[in-house]
């Protein structure tokens, strides 16, 4: 026979003592009308805050939220200012990176939800340039023409140097000239974003040219090739408006990239959430891992502000399994960044926090929410096993994430991580947001992520050091 359950007695408040009845028939009504004020303020916050979060995904569905978005100056969660979007110009980006050799398909997430995706691989880039009439030529020695007289406009020249260069690129040249090399640098490469010069060649001729990656020594030490960056964009953005960075990071790297829209993001299906975005980027990752053959310990967990928030939720999920984290501008908890925002939205936006979770059954019970707590999910992993390289960076002047986020996320970090390379970056311009600016276009703050991630494979490259500073 079962034995009973014995159930301890609640701790009694003094409302519950025999005299305070009547005065909790009176304050019922108030008590009440507080409640239902409460729950009302926090819906009505929580609409404009979801706006504010998840500012793609709700333009892409409502014609009210649309018109708000593109009013309102910048987001939480904005990248570089972007408020409006022109379906053409996101449509000839995408037909940009199918291009140039990425593989656009469909995957359903956990919960059933239709996601738009694509595979870039730097063997499949590689291809595409040399079908088109062109090569990749690593570590080409150069130096750069000084002439007074070249317009501000015109591209910069360099000059193959084997005697005495000044440094050394990878670069992309014509192989083959022709109409057809002419067709794809015009439609395809200059889009990328990448590095246009001109380079004059032992044999005197000058090429127009692309350089994909600077270096400061002939045989440097590299990245480990075939890694993949499995990238989690801000909310305010598709994947294929982000093109300069994806091909920053394959041909940086000689690696791929694994890149999707979250629900509700353009050709995404599915309404923006919390928890929906997390098991969008799981399924985007173990589709990695599982489907396209990659070492968990070569998958790079990625993001942007918000999206490293996601990314941080990979570590989370995936840290026993070796994943690597890479975030910038990030924030460390979804509370802080409302809350250090400018009066009145740091003084409501909180309220309703709760509102950026989903309600959907099917997402609650496969995943946890907390209103992207980053700090939460990395103090959970203390006391296991340190796995994988965490990679921070974030800006001085950021006025959007709270300013100790960097901190936190980086302490937090190095003791769950086997190596951890933390950057609080200070730009010489103190009067931009810090928040927008694009930190791994600066030359110099590239060439160090390279290093970290060279420093995964390749330890001995630097000195044992945790944090790094600029």
């Amino acid at each position: 026979m079962l034995a009973p359950v014995v159930r301890p007695l609640a701790t009694e408040s003094i409302l519950d003592k025999p005299i305070m009845y009547p005065v909790r028939l009176v304050a019922r009504p108030l008590l009440w009308t507080i409640a239902k004020v409460q729950t009302v303020l926090q819906v009505f916050v929580g609409y404009f805050v979801r706006i504010g979060v998840f500012s793609f995904g709700e333009w892409n569905h409502s014609f009210i939220k649309r018109k708000v978005i593109e009013l309102y100056k910048g987001d939480f969660c904005d990248i570089r200012g972007h408020r409006h979007f022109s379906p053409l110009r996101l449509e000839q980006a995408f037909a940009m990176l199918r291009s140039i050799g990425g593989k656009r398909f469909n995957v359903e997430s956990k919960d059933g939800t239709k996601l738009d995706a694509m595979h870039l691989r730097y063997v499949d880039i590689k291809a595409k340039i040399e079908e088109h009439g062109g090569k990749i030529v690593d570590c080409l020695p150069v130096s750069m023409e000084k002439h007074l007289t070249r317009s501000p406009t015109t591209a910069p020249l360099y000059h193959e140097d084997r005697s005495t260069p000044k440094e050394y690129v990878d670069i992309i040249l014509p192989n083959k000239p022709g109409e057809k090399w002419d067709k794809f640098c015009q439609k395809t490469l200059l889009g990328m974003g990448l590095e246009n010069v001109q380079v004059k060649l032992r044999n005197g001729q000058v090429v127009d040219a692309f350089i994909v990656k600077h270096w400061h020594e002939r045989r440097p030490t590299r990245p480990k090739p075939g890694q993949c960056f499995v990238r989690s964009n801000s909310p305010t953005e598709s994947y294929a408006m982000a093109k300069r960075d994806i091909m920053r990071r394959i041909f940086g790297t000689k690696g791929d990239a694994l890149c999707y829209d979250y629900r509700g993001t353009w050709k995404s299906g599915g309404k923006p959430s919390e928890g929906g975005y997390y098991l969008d980027a799981e399924t985007i990752v173990e589709e990695a891992a599982n489907n396209l053959g990659y070492d968990w310990h070569d998958i790079w967990a990625e993001g942007f502000c918000l999206g490293g928030a996601v990314a941080v939720h990979l570590k989370k999920k995936y840290h026993d399994k070796g994943i690597n984290l890479f975030i910038q501008n990030s924030f460390d908890k979804m509370y802080h960044t409302l809350k250090s925002q400018v009066f009145p939205v740091n003084w409501l936006a909180h309220l309703g926090l709760h509102e950026v979770r989903s309600r959907s059954l099917d997402v609650i019970a496969q995943t946890e929410q907390d209103s992207f707590d980053s700090v939460g999910k990395l103090e959970s992993l203390k006391g296991k096993a340190k796995e994988g390289v965490s990679i921070i960076y974030n800006t001085t002047n950021d006025t959007t994430v709270d300013a100790h986020s960097h901190t936190r996320l980086s302490t937090l970090c190095d003791l769950v991580s086997r190596r951890t390379f933390s950057i609080n970056y200070e730009p010489a311009d103190k009067s931009i947001d810090g928040h927008r600016l694009d930190l791994l276009g600066e030359p110099h703050m590239w060439d160090r992520a390279v290093t970290f991630i060279t420093a995964k494979d390749y330890p001995e490259i630097l000195e044992p050091r945790r944090a790094w500073f600029f």
